[in-house]
């Protein structure tokens, strides 16, 4: 059997941003209120549609998501979704 291959650790890497392990996940509700702490990225777990707003404050209406899909982004504000669950990646501890 072939040796495992070493890969160099990310944080040599922080153009890739943060990118590393999140140490938990938990369901994101829409509401009108920012999302506080802000995840690292949300997975994606029933499929259906969402409306969120960015950092800048623009606003997405109706947007796909599809169950197993990851948004490596974290959106300001996630104010309504349509047949879909969301979970959320973190690096700290919620309450």
């Amino acid at each position: 059997m072939p040796a495992a291959t070493q890969y160099e650790p990310i944080e040599r890497y922080p153009q890739l941003g943060n990118t590393g392990i999140a140490k938990h996940m938990r369901k994101i509700e829409p509401g009108p209120d920012d999302l506080v702490p802000r995840p690292r990225g949300i997975r994606v777990a029933v499929s259906g549609t969402i409306d969120f707003t960015n950092e800048d404050g623009s606003e997405e209406v109706d947007c796909v998501v599809i169950a197993g899909e990851v948004l490596r982004f974290p959106p300001k504000k996630i104010t309504n979704v349509s047949g879909a669950v969301l979970y959320g990646y973190y690096d700290q501890d919620q309450e």
